[in-house]
């Protein structure tokens, strides 16, 4: 799978790992597919950088649905330049919120699947302490980002709470 790989190190052990960060969707009632995001955080039960679900805002979700309830035009999508009817998404709206409000399992590793996660939001813009870090090291992208060529795999998919399918 082509992403953007990330090399982390730590300033004060010998922790070191390559990042891939995902791509992948969460399938929703009526097989409607929505993109997960991801954030940066330590997986507690692995004891390493991971991607981890970024659960999407109640308030935005509420914001499209109140959106495209009101009267306006067909939207293009950006992928194929052909418009796609309001209709249409509105109903895809309307199910991403309602998933959005039944979901109560936290968020999860992409990796294992556990919740014992610290997040680190920042971590895109500075280093951040290295958790467990004996020496109190921070966790730096020494060997900076830069675009993986993976082969062309379908992205993978994930249940509304957040575990793998197969």
């Amino acid at each position: 799978m082509a992403g953007i790989e990330v090399e982390v190190r730590c300033t004060g052990c010998d922790y070191s790992d390559e990042h891939e960060t995902p791509t992948a969707d969460y399938v929703l009632e009526n097989d409607v597919l929505h993109s997960l995001d991801w954030r940066f955080a330590w997986c507690v039960a692995e004891r390493r950088l991971v991607s981890a679900e970024k659960l999407p805002d109640l308030e935005e979700l509420a914001a499209r649905v109140a959106e495209l309830e009101a009267p306006g035009e067909d939207e293009i999508d950006l992928d194929t330049g052909l418009p796609i009817a309001r209709a249409r998404l509105l109903e895809i709206a309307r199910v991403t919120l309602a998933w959005r409000r039944k979901r109560t399992i936290p968020e999860r590793c992409l990796r294992c699947g556990e919740t014992s996660l610290l997040p680190m939001d920042s971590w895109q813009y500075k280093d951040v302490a290295h958790p467990g870090c004996a020496a109190e090291g921070t966790l730096s992208t020494d060997g900076g980002m830069f675009l993986s060529e993976g082969p062309d795999e379908a992205n993978p998919q994930f249940t509304p709470e957040g575990e793998r399918l197969p």
